[in-house]
């Protein structure tokens, strides 16, 4: 079975990704993507917010959402863009 299809990426209003698993045992979400902001609010990064037991460190800031969603070893690197640039896609009205 492809992991893979067993989580999707999800933004959120508040423009924080959210890594949901979607099949049983234990849908719901895993864990939340937040945006690192300057004191001009640019975003300078991505933090990694484990809800449940993940790999991946909390205190490291990514360069971008994918690779803080790569680290967790849920989703190849490649399968993170895909899923990220789905959920932009998703978010636009």
């Amino acid at each position: 079975m492809d992991r893979a299809s067993d989580y999707t990426v999800v933004l959120t209003h508040d423009g924080v990704y959210r890594l949901d698993r979607v099949t049983d045992p234990y849908p719901g979400p895993v864990a939340n993507i937040t945006p690192v902001r300057d004191r001009a609010q640019a975003v300078t990064g991505w933090r990694l917010r484990p809800l449940v037991t993940l790999q991946g460190s909390t205190s490291r800031v990514w360069p971008s959402p994918n690779d803080a969603i790569a680290a967790t070893k849920l989703l190849t690197p490649r399968k993170a863009r895909a899923a990220v640039a789905a959920a932009n896609a998703g978010a636009r009205p």
